[in-house]
């Protein structure tokens, strides 16, 4: 009988094994909130992030990678989830909702 050699093929992505938690209070009137320089403990495991979950209870706008960029609206006490789409290397918020958000930024990269 002939031995035969198989190729392993990958069926599972990389698990994160880091990630930046982040919770801070924005103020209103805020305009895109530079939360990298901001915020000490965001970007700080990871340089980048390709997955992020953003809570906040009121409703706010969240910019990525630039303040140029458009604004995803985030309604308040509904989490908006991002994962694996692209590398996103800053976040940018702006709070026009009256009062004070209570934000939360869990940030992780695939395979890290």
């Amino acid at each position: 009988m002939r031995k035969q050699h198989y190729i392993a093929i990958k069926t599972q992505k990389d698990l994160s094994r880091s990630y930046d938690s982040v919770e801070f209070n924005l103020i209103d009137g805020q305009t895109d909130y530079d939360v990298k320089d901001n915020q000490t403990a965001s970007f700080k495991a990871l340089k980048s992030y390709t997955t992020i979950v953003v809570r906040s209870n009121k409703e706010i706008t969240v910019k990525l990678n630039a303040a140029t960029n458009s604004a995803i609206t985030i309604e308040r006490g509904i989490p908006m989830s991002l994962e694996s789409m692209f590398e996103i290397t800053n976040i940018f918020i702006t709070n026009a909702s009256g009062a004070t958000a209570a934000i939360r930024i869990l940030g992780t990269k695939e395979g890290e």
